[in-house]
């Protein structure tokens, strides 16, 4: 081995150590921000998810109770608890609207008498719906007056009941005489456990859910034991906090700063704030979103390093170092042959040709044997394989860009009609708004619903409540202008 081949290799070895050591540091660095770009968009679409599958119920219940609380029945009853046949018409009326909550249970607490009744799903109480009396004095009936005292016609907490030995998630509501006059507080319940299990024991490992009120309390969340059961009551200092499941207290009371700001500036109410937080030892990605209609945050944790581990990328960085090498290989051996053995060569016969004395014949020999290879023949084949690449590249970019336009799509359209869905046509109102409000100008809003569609749906299914509604979208479909917008 010659000097020059020695000297060659040595920096080929020594440009393979370097590109190893900036390749390490430039992987970790792209692997990084591709686990946190990716994990900053599935929080937030994980977030969206489990809002959007909690309100839906939740809303539905919350409407059907407001609508118990004006019924003209139950509030003659409720000013006049001890007429028997005001009581029998209550109660056939109570059994109504208990058939169409969702957990086909209903409370009523009076305030004149403190009774409470109560009913469930297997009619358990048919004829003994009047369970006991409620007492200012017993902390198990706090919420009852304590709702009574902050006057708040909605309010919806985990309590267990301990009378009745169950835990729901109770929507409250108050029903008030025409002078506005609290006579009752009621409403329904959905079991503790069916909503930890349907809303928030997480499908995926990696992903932790949770749902805390206005003021951090834990709401929801599969360890029961860390529920602020009666949260409304608790008095401050004493309530079990989203701050709990950290590990450091300043990211606890950095998470609370961001929820009541959520609530106190309403151009981020709507948005999802993430942070990064540490439990149990381990980085996690929370996303919060403030869902005002019913007073709560939902809370989605996510542990990167669990849902997308950095090893599974170290396959594809040695593939990297190996291809490296190899290509360092490659050039090691092009350059050998076309330009360190040409060297040797032109040595070689630079030396016989001043022992020969400048022979022509050996000048002759001499130019053949150097240029049997043309260096241009590699900027020739790098050429191609960087041509090739950039192929690659721009097929990969116009793929990447028609999935996420893709996706984009169905994230805004609803799934049956193809309409915009709730939060693209929130976004839609809003520009709308802030538009026509620098203008000048004016925009409506048309609200269209479909009589009886409940009665639809139970005479002839929901498959035809479906088509109903699909055909109904093409038909407002065909009438937009290209400016208008259409919504389910």
């Amino acid at each position: 081995m010659s000097r020059l081949e020695r000297n060659f290799l040595f920096l080929v070895l020594a440009l393979v150590a370097l590109l190893a050591v900036v390749g390490a540091y430039a992987f970790r660095q792209v692997t990084d921000s591709v686990v946190q770009g990716w994990g900053q968009r599935m929080a937030e679409n994980q977030v969206r998810y489990n809002s959007s599958r909690l309100l839906q119920p939740l809303e539905r219940e919350i409407a059907l109770t407001q609508q118990m609380a004006r019924s003209p029945t139950l509030i003659s009853w409720a000013e006049n608890p001890t007429n028997p046949l005001l009581n029998q018409l209550a109660l056939r009326e109570l059994e109504s609207f208990r058939e169409n909550f969702l957990d086909n249970s209903y409370f009523i607490a009076l305030t004149k008498t403190n009774d409470y009744y109560y009913n469930n799903s297997e009619n358990e109480f048919a004829g003994k719906e009047l369970r006991y009396k409620l007492r200012r004095d017993r902390p198990a009936d706090a919420w009852f007056f304590g709702l009574i005292d902050q006057g708040r016609d909605l309010h919806i907490n985990v309590n267990p009941d301990v009378e009745l030995g169950i835990t729901k998630l109770w929507i409250d509501v108050l029903m008030r005489d025409d002078d506005g006059n609290i006579l009752a507080v009621l409403g329904t319940g959905i079991p503790l456990d069916e909503l930890i299990n349907q809303f928030v024991v997480a499908r995926q490992n990696g992903v932790m859910g949770m749902f805390v009120d206005s003021q951090g309390a834990i709401q929801l969340y599969q360890d029961q034991r860390l529920i602020d059961f009666a949260s409304f009551v608790q008095p401050e200092g004493q309530k079990r906090t989203v701050d709990l499941v950290v590990d450091f207290p300043d990211e606890g009371r950095l998470l609370l700063e961001k929820m009541r700001e959520m609530q106190q500036r309403p151009e981020f109410s709507q948005d999802i704030v993430t942070q990064y937080v540490t439990i149990s030892g381990e980085t996690h990605l929370v996303a919060l979103a403030y869902l005002p209609k019913i007073g709560w945050f939902d809370v989605t944790f996510l542990n990167l390093s669990e849902i997308l581990p950095y090893g599974e990328f170290w396959p594809l960085g040695l593939i990297f170092v190996m291809c490296v090498i190899f290509i360092l290989f490659i050039i090691h051996y092009a350059l050998r042959r076309e330009i360190i053995f040409p060297l040797g060569v032109l040595a070689d016969q630079m030396e016989r040709f001043g022992a020969s004395k400048g022979s022509k014949g050996s000048v002759s020999v001499l130019t053949e044997r150097i240029y049997q290879g043309e260096l241009r023949q590699i900027f020739f084949q790098f050429q191609k394989m960087a041509d090739l690449v950039q192929s690659d590249k721009e097929r990969l970019e116009v793929l990447v860009e028609e999935r996420t336009k893709e996706l984009e799509k169905k994230a805004r359209e609803d799934s049956l009609t193809g309409l915009l869905n709730r939060s693209a046509m929130t976004e839609v109102i809003s520009r709308e708004s802030q538009k026509c409000s620098r203008l000048g100008k004016n925009y409506g809003i048309i609200w269209i619903d479909i009589d009886k569609f409940k009665k639809i749906n139970d005479k002839f299914g929901h498959a035809a409540g479906d088509n109903l509604i699909l055909e109904l979208a093409q038909e407002l479909r065909r009438d937009l202008r290209l400016y208008d917008y259409a919504s389910r």
